[in-house]
């Protein structure tokens, strides 16, 4: 199963006063060119993964702004597909399958 990550754009120098706690960290959270610009509009707002990159509270950077895993949430990957698939930055489910597959050839 995928886990599900609900992001939130950061705002100003230090993510725009997101919760900061001794045990955040910035990871890395590696994305295709093609979702910049539904995250940096804010439609993007959750990413699917094969192994968890972060929790809740850690924060990591993409194409200059700062974002906050705000959930870290382990779902099928068929949920993802049939009810996350625009908050993933695609607009149907058949879109989100298709990159998914290209991505995790089996």
């Amino acid at each position: 199963m995928p886990e599900v990550k609900k992001i939130l754009r950061g705002r100003g120098r230090n993510g725009g006063g997101a919760r900061k706690c001794l045990m955040n960290m910035r990871v890395k959270i590696p994305f295709l060119p093609q979702f910049e610009k539904p995250m940096l509009s804010g439609q993007k707002t959750i990413t699917s993964r094969t192994r968890r990159y972060g929790q809740t509270g850690d924060t990591f950077i993409a194409w200059g702004e700062v974002f906050e895993l705000r959930e870290v949430t382990r779902l099928l990957l068929s949920s993802v597909r049939n009810r996350y698939y625009h908050q993933e930055g695609f607009s149907s489910p058949e879109a989100f399958e298709a990159c998914w597959k290209a991505l995790h050839p089996v």
